[in-house]
């Protein structure tokens, strides 16, 4: 499986989605700036800002999604 690192917002506004062979590590306080389909793995580190409309994420199929402290997944 490929782990990904995102640290800035740069890398994560240039991510379209997680492919099933991927995981995703979050490691920064961000903003998401659209839908984030979830083939793969994520796992949140840090808060990800989700408050504007269509911006957030879907877990698809095997996927996962670990996120931290006060978040939730639902």
């Amino acid at each position: 499986m490929k782990e990904i690192i995102i640290t800035i917002q740069e890398q994560l506004d240039n991510l379209k989605e997680i492919k099933v062979d991927e995981f995703v590590i979050i490691k920064a306080e961000l903003s998401l700036n659209s839908i984030l389909p979830v083939y793969g793995k994520l796992r949140l580190e840090f808060n990800l800002n989700c408050s504007w409309n269509n911006r957030y994420i879907v877990a698809w199929e095997n996927s996962s999604v670990v996120a931290w402290e006060n978040s939730s997944v639902v």
